[in-house]
């Protein structure tokens, strides 16, 4: 499935609107895979260019 990514600008935007810390990032999709492997009735996801797309 593919997401478009908003523009630069328009990202910044959303950043500052949905409180979101960039550096942070990477520990999220830390937690984010810990718990998708905890979870046996949802598809082993390993491209993180996807999960990205979702924060």
């Amino acid at each position: 499935m593919l997401l478009i990514q908003p523009k630069d600008e328009m990202s910044k935007l959303i950043r500052v609107r949905l409180n979101e810390n960039v550096t942070t990032r990477e520990n999220d999709l830390k937690i984010i895979k810990e718990w998708l492997i905890k979870q046996p009735h949802l598809p082993n996801v390993d491209e993180v260019s996807m999960m990205k797309s979702y924060l």
